[in-house]
Formats: C-alpha cells, sequence, structure tokens
C-alpha cells in the first residue's frame, strides 16, 4: 500500500513549515523515527532536529537504513556529550530551555516514561492538574484516507468530569 497524506497530515505539514520550528527526537536510531526524520528534513517542515545522540550514533543509524547521512547532516543536530541520563529526559530538558519548539517520543518507549520524563522537565501547565494523551491513527483504504484522533486511551482511562475539564 501506498502512503498518502490526508488533509490533516498536510495541515500540519503546512503549519510547520510556516513556523520554521525545530523538532527534539530522543528515539532517531529507531527505524521509524529516522524514516519520518527524513520526511520532516526533505520536505522541509523543520528548520533543524535535535537527536540527544552524538553523530556517530546517528550516522550509523542512518547508513543501517540506507540514507545518505551526509544528505541529512545540515538540519541535525547532536548531543556534544554523552547523555547521562534517559534520552527522555534530556530531550524533556532540551524542550523546557526553549532550544526546541516541540519534542516527539513513543515509538521506542512505553507511554508511562514519556509521561514521567515530561513531568520531571516541563511539568504540567499552571492550573492544571490532569495529564492527557492522545494520538493520531491515518488509515488508508484504497483511495480513501481517514483521520482519526484518540484522547486518554492510556494515561486516564475512565476520566471524570473535571478531569475531562481540566
Amino acid at each position: 500500500m501506498t502512503y498518502r497524506e490526508s488533509n490533516f497530515v498536510a495541515d500540519l505539514r503546512d503549519q510547520c513549515i510556516s513556523i520554521n520550528g525545530s523538532i527534539a527526537l530522543p528515539e532517531i536510531t529507531d527505524d521509524r523515527v529516522l524514516t519520518a526524520a527524513t520526511i520532516l528534513i526533505d520536505q522541509n517542515a523543520v528548520d533543524f532536529i535535535h537527536t540527544v545522540q552524538n553523530k556517530d550514533e546517528v550516522a550509523a543509524a542512518f547508513k543501517v537504513q540506507g540514507h545518505t547521512f551526509e544528505k541529512y547532516e545540515p538540519k541535525l543536530r547532536f548531543s556534544q556529550k554523552p547523555v547521562s541520563e534517559s534520552p527522555l529526559i534530556e530531550a524533556g530538558r532540551i524542550l523546557d530551555r526553549g532550544e526546541v519548539n516541540a519534542a516527539l517520543a513513543g515509538a521506542a518507549h512505553p507511554t508511562a516514561d514519556i509521561i514521567r520524563a515530561a513531568i520531571s522537565t516541563v511539568g504540567l501547565g499552571q492550573g492544571n492538574k490532569t495529564i492527557s494523551g492522545s494520538f493520531l491513527m491515518v488509515r488508508q483504504q484504497g483511495s480513501k484516507v481517514e483521520s482519526y484522533l484518540f484522547a486518554d486511551c492510556g494515561v486516564v482511562i475512565e476520566p471524570t468530569e473535571d478531569q475531562l475539564i481540566d
């Protein structure tokens, strides 16, 4: 099956292009994340991608997947020193310091680890008490492309009314 992007995904990409933003991808050595990174760069959807791995680790992952590392290297930022903590914690710190506009993870780590890292680095928004999670699924059947957003699937299993409001 050939991937055809939905309007939702195209709209997100266009918004990313318009802000010329940056993203931290702490799981870039995962094949799926690396593929997504190459797409983001090829479509000029990001100014740069911040990895938390060093250059050699990332270059090796590109080589394993058959990508030309040198083509993508100018849009990649690497960790200058060994990461002493979880890559998720490091990505959260980079985000909290304002070095990137967003951080994305979840391909190689469970939701609970991502939430713990986010709470310990970025924290909750002022006045918020409830953590919320969501994920986007895009399904193609023939020429029909559908987008679905699932919210509170793995974080708050049975939210109260107050939690939903929060």
